[in-house]
């Protein structure tokens, strides 16, 4: 008589699922993601134009001023046709890219200086080759060339110092890596808006 076997029906297990966080992560850190990154330049530019030309005007002002009380025998009105001047400090800080956003405060400063200091040359040589010292004074234009600088940097310290901590200033980044390395750049960055740059999230493998 025949004998049947019996093979058992193999048990087929039912997939895992997958648990736990994906491979690579991004947290975003920032409220505010409404704000273009061509909002957030311009804005920030436009603060340290004006920033800038408060700056300018009152350094000129107050060494004008200095001269006239200390024996300047000049009527101190005629400088305010010197007033269209700022806007060449204006577009040679642009044209020394003074305003790039972030910008090496090192650097930040030696551009300055030396933008500062061209304008004062050139106004200095054209008051000499028109030989116009009785008009306006070449030792005028000496002395404002530090004080324009003192001002533009304590101006621009200023205007970082009580804007940085705006939605609006600076340029986002996003941090790559969660080990130390990474942690620190973060921090330092939270730390020093200032700086121009706005950590606004962190591309990670695993969660911290």
């Amino acid at each position: 008589m025949p004998t049947e076997t019996l093979i058992p029906k193999a048990r087929t297990q039912p997939a895992a699922k997958a648990t736990g966080p994906s491979p690579s992560q991004v947290t975003v850190t920032s409220h505010d993601t409404k704000l273009t990154l061509h909002q957030r330049v311009s804005w920030t530019v436009a603060s340290l134009v004006v920033s800038d030309l408060i700056a300018l005007a009152l350094a000129n002002t107050v060494i004008v001023m200095i001269r006239y009380l200390f024996g300047g025998e000049f009527n101190p009105v005629i400088y305010l046709a010197l007033w269209p001047m700022l806007a060449a400090f204006i577009t040679l800080f642009a044209f020394m890219q003074t305003y790039s956003v972030p910008l090496n405060p090192p650097q930040e400063t030696k551009q300055l200086c030396i933008a500062i200091a061209l304008v004062y040359l050139g106004l200095g040589s054209v008051s000499f080759l028109l030989r116009t010292p009785d008009i306006y004074s070449r030792l005028i234009f000496l002395a404002a060339c530090p004080a324009a600088i003192f001002a533009v940097l304590l101006g621009r310290s200023l205007t970082r110092m009580l804007l940085s901590r705006k939605a609006w200033w600076g340029r986002p980044a996003i941090i790559v890596g969660c080990g130390r390395v990474g942690r620190r750049l973060m921090r330092t960055l939270i730390a020093g808006p200032e700086l121009g740059i706005k950590p606004v999230g962190n591309l990670r493998d695993h969660p911290w």
